[in-house]
């Protein structure tokens, strides 16, 4: 949710400086249907059947518990796998849906990761499971193509342990996960500016 946050302001803030004039159709919402069910949220889809957007980025976020749940995400009659298929039912190809993988989350924020083998040292992390975020992304990169989505991947940022706002503000707890803005989280809208560029969207 948070990460998607910053994500969809990092992609704001690219329109906006470009001076395209369409930032005020840029929209962010959250659903924690994914996870844990907050009273009052939306469902993701029924905001898009509302606004209909030409392109819906979706993630997971790091708040789902297990990788059992990753994979029943997916599933037609979870709140994520059924959701996806109503949407390409009723929309087709008037409505993209593009996954975005996790950023990663590193361990104490440590710049202990090497270059060469950049997920060696990830660490584990009970609020946010930093241990089990390449598994979610194997998981859900395998089950979005099989929907025919289109994928936007930060696993580029674990190469970048230095850019947590823990580093810079001493944050309690200590936030590993977060990244400094502008930084690594920049690459989401530079990729997606490609796809658009590419006609891939």
């Amino acid at each position: 949710a948070s990460t998607m946050q910053q994500t969809s302001s990092t992609i704001m803030s690219m329109v906006k400086q470009s001076d395209g004039g369409c930032a005020d159709q840029l929209i962010f919402t959250i659903d924690f249907h994914f996870s844990p069910k907050r009273d009052g949220d939306v469902a993701w889809n029924k905001v898009a059947e509302r606004l209909k957007p030409d392109i819906v980025i979706i993630t997971g976020g790091g708040h789902i518990r297990s990788l059992d749940a990753m994979e029943k995400l997916f599933d037609l009659d979870s709140r994520l796998g059924g959701p996806i298929k109503e949407i390409q039912s009723q929309f087709g190809d008037n409505m993209t849906l593009v996954w975005r993988t996790n950023q990663a989350g590193h361990q104490d924020c440590s710049p202990g990761v090497q270059a060469n083998k950049p997920y060696e040292y990830i660490g584990y992390n009970e609020q946010y499971h930093l241990e089990l975020q390449l598994e979610y992304d194997r998981v859900a990169l395998d089950r979005v193509k099989k929907f025919g989505m289109k994928v936007i991947d930060m696993s580029p940022t674990y190469l970048r342990p230095d850019a947590h706002p823990h580093l810079y503000k001493n944050t309690t707890p200590p936030d590993c996960f977060h990244y400094c803005l502008p930084g690594p989280i920049d690459l989401s809208a530079v990729l997606l500016y490609q796809m658009l560029y590419n006609k891939e969207l």
